[in-house]
């Protein structure tokens, strides 16, 4: 395993090399210089605009923080800022921070606040392991598609915990094994494709992750599949990445693999190995 720091800087350097893919995927068409990272949300399954299915996901994740007007909220692993000022423009009542590792995602964030007059938002580089946040200060955390990347989830489910209030809320939006493939199988190659690809650690089972959540002081943990209702963001993301595969062969390592990673997750959630899921937990 890599050191802590080391997979910071493969993180980074992953996201700076995928800018492009990832502007083009997720555009934020009211904020310029915004756009999301994550996969679309798909009322029941069924194909809708892919813009709009993105940006479904954004106010869907919101919506499952339940945020009231007082509220300090973190953005642990912002990105650019897509569900962060989502969040921060629809609830000027509520106290706003966004944390990233991704110098660039981090830039393009700051832009657009400084075109804003937003007061109730903040934005900082830090290390969701490592905060620098007093103990006790949100009443709500959110990760959206951003706790898969952390090394130690139990580390990061004991920092989520001392800056989090007792009675506080985490939200938790995102990919986990149901089980994991025989070794050396055709699966195992698969999910090991979707972690070299997106610079992930091995991804834990959804059955690991609520343990670790409870070893870290977490109850009421709720668990909602939502799989079928991104399958076909799954499906667009993995389409697109097969077609860039048989144009470019000779495109650089990283790139290859980010695209194949594409396709492995695709199959591997049709095969029900891997699934999508939002997550909520109260401090105890």
């Amino acid at each position: 395993m890599k050191t802590e720091q080391d997979h910071i800087e493969s993180i980074r350097k992953y996201y700076i090399d995928s800018e492009k893919p990832y502007r083009n995927w997720g555009v934020d068409l009211e904020r310029p210089d915004v756009y999301a990272l994550h996969c679309g949300f798909h009322p029941d399954g069924e194909m809708i605009d892919h813009h709009q299915s993105v940006k479904l996901m954004t106010q869907k994740i919101i919506e499952l923080a339940c945020i009231i007007p007082g509220d300090n909220v973190l953005d642990a692993g912002c990105g650019t800022g897509s569900l962060l000022f989502e969040a921060s423009e629809s609830q000027p009542e509520a106290n706003f921070f966004g944390i990233n590792i991704s110098t660039n995602q981090l830039e393009s964030a700051k832009k657009y606040l400084r075109t804003t007059k937003l007061s109730n938002t903040t934005l900082s580089y830090q290390d969701y392991l490592y905060t620098a946040f007093p103990a006790g200060l949100f009443d709500k955390i959110i990760y959206s598609e951003s706790a898969a990347h952390s090394q130690d989830k139990l580390a990061l489910f004991l920092e989520s915990r001392r800056t989090i209030k007792t009675g506080g809320t985490i939200v938790i939006s995102d990919a986990f094994l149901n089980i994991y493939p025989q070794q050396n199988s055709k699966d195992e190659i698969l999910v090991r494709n979707a972690q070299d690809g997106w610079v992930l650690p091995p991804i834990p089972t959804i059955e690991s992750l609520v343990e670790t959540l409870s070893l870290a002081g977490f109850g009421e943990v709720t668990v909602n599949d939502i799989t079928t209702n991104i399958l076909p963001s799954t499906y667009i993301m993995g389409a697109n990445a097969a077609v860039r595969l048989k144009e470019s062969s000779d495109a650089e390592e990283k790139l290859l693999k980010s695209r194949q990673a594409c396709v492995a997750a695709d199959i591997l959630m049709r095969k029900g190995i891997l699934s999508y899921f939002w997550i909520t937990a109260k401090s105890i």
